[in-house]
């Protein structure tokens, strides 16, 4: 939609004439005193202007509601992306990482009772 040449209000700024326009950008000329504006179009028609003809205020409204609705289920669809690539990473990551592996078992064996119970005598034939 074509908003060049169009008067706007702004809260703080007052009145001002759209003098440049891009697909996302308008350029508002105001008084001396707050000079050149650059805003987002058309989302600052959401929160900061307001056309001066009230015709194309629901035009653009609309116009900005759908735009931030798209922008809204773009940054979804951006953060579903990147989860899904965390948790092929992680998927990766786990089946590269080494397995672990048991514990080694102890080498030195506990002295059986046997052996145990023919030490005994020795002591006891030292002692007497």
């Amino acid at each position: 939609m074509n908003v060049l040449h169009e008067q706007v209000r702004h809260r703080q700024f007052g009145i001002g004439n759209i003098t440049e326009q891009t697909e996302r950008l308008i350029t508002v000329e105001f008084s001396e005193e707050y000079g050149i504006k650059l805003f987002q179009y058309p989302l600052a028609f959401e929160q900061y202007l307001m056309f001066c003809d009230a015709g194309l205020q629901d035009i653009i409204h609309a116009k900005a509601h759908l735009m931030a609705e798209q922008i809204e289920a773009e940054r979804k669809r951006k953060e579903e992306e990147y989860q899904r690539q965390e948790e092929e990473r992680k998927k990766k990551f786990a089946a590269a990482a080494p397995k672990k592996r048991p514990p080694a078992k102890s080498s030195t064996k506990k002295a059986s009772s046997k052996s145990k119970k023919q030490a005994l005598p020795l002591d006891d034939a030292a002692e007497g």
